[in-house]
């Protein structure tokens, strides 16, 4: 009986702030449920529309140059970006605006893959991305089995106008070759969050 009277007392304290008659400072507003605090990561979003490429052709962001979309090998189903390469002339690119605080620390992550031909030893190929369009993070594409994602992540500070921007190209070309991007995307950098796979 004295466990439940003391019980009982803790409740009506922490509840009212009123002990023996004695208003106090509540100590506990939310007793006996209180709700976890808000996760700060959960208000950092992908601020690229489509990423995966999987969206209604006709509702794309995306603005393409030489670039298409493709269902061969996509990273995440049922598609991705593709750059064909036949020639060193060749440019293929695509673009999308973003909305970016200027200013502030942002990642750009995407997955690229060799889908037709080889990178040989010769030849000299890239991935540039970024929002910049004076300061590109250029990717020197490696030998990798076709079909094999490989990520790539690009950390940078927003500039006051921000459209992303990728341009597929090689400045030596000894056969064509074939790259998917695809699962693109731009976080910001907040201590303790983690970019979503």
């Amino acid at each position: 009986m004295l466990f439940s009277n003391s019980v009982a007392a803790l409740a009506a304290f922490a509840i009212t702030g009123v002990s023996a008659g004695i208003r106090i400072p509540k100590l506990w507003p939310c007793w006996p449920v209180c709700p976890s605090p808000p996760d700060p990561c959960d208000a950092v979003t992908n601020q690229v529309q489509n990423g995966g490429f999987d969206s209604p052709l006709s509702g794309l962001p995306w603005v393409f140059t030489g670039m298409q979309i493709t269902k061969n090998k996509p990273r995440s189903s049922p598609q991705a970006a593709l750059s064909n390469i036949q020639t060193t002339v060749q440019k293929n690119s695509m673009i999308q605006s973003v909305t970016l605080e200027k200013g502030k620390t942002y990642t750009l992550r995407y997955y690229w893959a060799i889908v037709s031909g080889t990178i040989a030893t010769n030849q000299d190929c890239y991935i540039s991305a970024g929002v910049d369009q004076t300061n590109l993070n250029s990717l020197l594409l490696t030998a990798t089995p076709q079909g094999t994602y490989n990520q790539h992540d690009f950390t940078f500070k927003a500039p006051a106008v921000s459209t992303l921007q990728f341009i597929v190209y090689c400045n030596k070309l000894p056969a064509p070759l074939s790259v998917n991007v695809d699962d693109v995307s731009i976080y910001e950098k907040v201590k303790g969050c983690d970019i979503p796979e």
